[in-house]
């Protein structure tokens, strides 16, 4: 007999018996199967990755379920800041900038749920700058009239090289703009920078 109840129960026999003949029914208990959620793993990216907004990032994870076995077909995805992304295995997406918490997620034909979760970094993709001239290397006599120019450009703003900081790792700031001239610098090697921030 199987029954679920938790009641006691009598088992009866009409066979008459001495206690050492008579029928025994030996009943065995045991502790219900405890529920085991299926096991959810991001393979990539690694958490606490960092990404511009512009960039398509790949997510690929996997879901295993102890009786069902693969629970790939059944993950979904989803940001705490842009909400669900996507479902699968395998995709991809592009995330507003801000730390995202992304979840992964699988269920079995039970309704258990697994899930896992990493973080990643998304963050404004800086400008372009480009020192046009003068080539790396180049030898001047002290006193010349050095002349440098740079391009920047930024994905959203456009031209900024208007707003270009020029300095030298030795002498500080020494002009701003797409082009500067300056026949200052003092004796030996330098390395100049030109650098512009957008609005972002």
């Amino acid at each position: 007999i199987t029954s679920s109840s938790q009641d006691s129960m009598k088992y009866q026999s009409r066979e008459v018996s001495t206690p050492e003949t008579r029928p025994h029914l030996n009943v065995l208990l045991a502790q219900p199967e405890i529920p085991v959620l299926p096991q959810v793993t991001i393979t990539a990216p690694a958490t606490n990755s960092a990404f511009y907004d512009d960039d398509t990032i790949t997510f690929t994870a996997h879901g295993q379920d102890s009786q069902q076995g693969n629970l790939d077909s059944t993950i979904t995805w989803r940001s705490n800041l842009d909400g669900p992304i996507g479902n699968g295995a395998t995709i991809t997406a592009t995330l507003s900038r801000g730390v995202h918490t992304i979840f992964a997620s699988a269920h079995n034909n039970a309704g258990l749920i697994g899930t896992t979760a990493i973080t990643v970094t998304v963050t404004d993709r800086p400008p372009l700058v480009t020192i046009t001239a003068p080539q790396a290397g180049h030898l001047f006599p002290v006193g010349f009239a050095i002349s440098f120019t740079a391009t920047a450009t930024d994905a959203i703003e456009g031209d900024l090289a208007a707003g270009l900081q020029w300095s030298s790792d030795r002498d500080g700031a020494i002009g701003t703009g797409r082009s500067v001239i300056t026949s200052t610098l003092s004796p030996g090697d330098h390395t100049i920078t030109a650098q512009v921030a957008n609005s972002l």
